[in-house]
């Protein structure tokens, strides 16, 4: 719709998505994302599962996973960095 309507980016929009899916880095895409890590995520909820079933007095555990930034085409400089207010 953007595209449509004209708007660039970053030019005129910055945007972020999350999740990191497929369309996020095709060619004509690039955008800027969150990713978290879902491979990991799943690991780990199978590996807490395990340990549920093969230990039923075993307690919950707390994991905190990181997201990370991947950067791409879709984000312009901080404001601050370009001294706008």
């Amino acid at each position: 719709g953007c595209k449509e309507a004209g708007i660039r980016f970053p030019d005129d929009l910055s945007l972020v998505s999350f999740d990191n899916i497929a369309l996020a880095s095709s060619y004509d895409v690039q955008l800027t994302t969150i990713n978290q890590h879902s491979e990991e995520m799943s690991c780990e909820a199978a590996r807490l599962i395990l340990k549920q079933l093969n230990d039923s007095e075993s307690r919950p555990e707390r994991i905190i996973l990181k997201p990370s930034l991947i950067i791409r085409k879709t984000t312009g400089p901080y404001m601050d960095k370009l001294n706008i207010k």
